[in-house]
């Protein structure tokens, strides 16, 4: 009996380990996930400048995009060389913008993705919309910034509230 007990505490202690584990993991990757999203949106304002500079320097789309592959840090860099590498395989640039904004999976992005495919289908002027999506981009990032900062003076003013009214009653 004492034997079946302890095998029973064994298994149960391994299998809490085991799930500890698992969900520490899966935690850890949907954190560095969420960091890559976020610092790749981040990149995109600076990118869409570089990328309308060297357009205006007289570079097509696929020869800018190869330009700029060298001249961006990870982890957008890395995507760039993904849609640079699927141009190689003769994947046209509207099928990688696709993938790109789908892989990333976010409203910019798709933003990004949409517009220049719109622009290089019509024929529009795409170093005016790089440009108008980089101000449109680094604005909003603004915003959430200033909405942050905002917030967190709330929950600071309400935590002191909070914390003096304990300390009120203790000295009256």
């Amino acid at each position: 009996f004492l034997w079946s007990v302890l095998i029973l505490k064994s298994v149960f202690l391994f299998l809490l380990l085991f799930l500890s584990i698992t969900v520490f993991f899966y935690l850890f990757l949907t954190v560095k996930k969420a960091q890559r999203k976020k610092k790749m949106v981040e990149q995109l304002p600076s990118f869409l400048q570089a990328l309308a500079s060297t357009l205006q320097a007289g570079y097509s789309i696929p020869n800018a995009l190869e330009f700029l592959e060298n001249e961006i840090e990870n982890p957008l860099q890395k995507e760039i060389k993904r849609i640079n590498q699927k141009r190689v395989l003769r994947i046209s640039l509207e099928k990688s913008l696709k993938d790109f904004a789908q892989t990333l999976d976010h409203p910019d992005i798709y933003f990004f993705a949409e517009s220049t495919i719109i622009q290089l289908k019509t024929g529009g002027n795409l170093i005016k919309l790089f440009k108008k999506i980089s101000t449109l981009i680094e604005e909003k990032l603004k915003l959430e910034r200033d909405m942050k900062s905002f917030t967190s003076q709330g929950k600071l003013s309400g935590i002191l509230i909070a914390l003096l009214w304990p300390i009120s009653l203790a000295f009256f």
